[in-house]
C-alpha cells in the first residue's frame, strides 16, 4: 500500500462512520428553539429537563417556566415533545443533527415544517 493510501484511508473511514445520533443524555438539561413556520407563535424556546418535562417560553430562552403535562421523551432515535398532555406531539429525527438542527413533524400546527434548534 502507498503512503497516500495509508494517510487517505483513515480519513475516509472516519468520514464514512458519521457521527451517532443524539441521546436522552445529550438531551437532558439543555434549552432549544423549537421553529414553526406558519403558525402563531412560530417559535418557542424550550428547556429539557432530566425528569422528562420540559419548560417553555415564547419570547425568551433565559425565562422558561415549566407547566403541567409537558413532556419530552427518546425512543431510539425520535424525540418526542408532547405539549398539555399530548394535545400537539412533535416528533423530531434524532439522526438529522448533522445539520447541526432537528428537522421534524408535528400533530399540529407545525405539520412536517417542524425544526429544533440548541440555543
Amino acid at each position: 500500500m502507498s503512503r497516500l493510501a495509508l494517510l487517505v484511508l483513515p480519513l475516509v473511514v472516519a468520514g464514512c462512520a458519521g457521527s451517532s445520533p443524539l441521546v436522552a443524555a445529550d438531551l437532558a438539561r439543555s434549552t432549544w428553539a423549537e421553529r414553526c413556520p406558519g403558525s402563531t407563535p412560530d417559535l418557542a424556546y424550550l428547556r429539557l429537563d432530566p425528569d422528562g418535562s420540559f419548560a417553555w417560553s415564547y419570547s425568551d430562552p433565559d425565562a422558561v417556566e415549566t407547566d403541567s403535562g409537558d413532556t419530552w421523551s427518546v425512543e431510539g432515535t425520535t424525540l418526542t415533545i408532547s405539549w398539555n398532555d399530548g394535545f400537539a406531539v412533535t416528533t423530531y429525527d434524532l439522526r438529522s443533527f448533522d445539520t447541526g438542527r432537528l428537522q421534524g413533524s408535528s400533530t399540529k400546527t407545525c405539520g412536517d415544517t417542524a425544526s429544533f434548534e440548541r440555543v
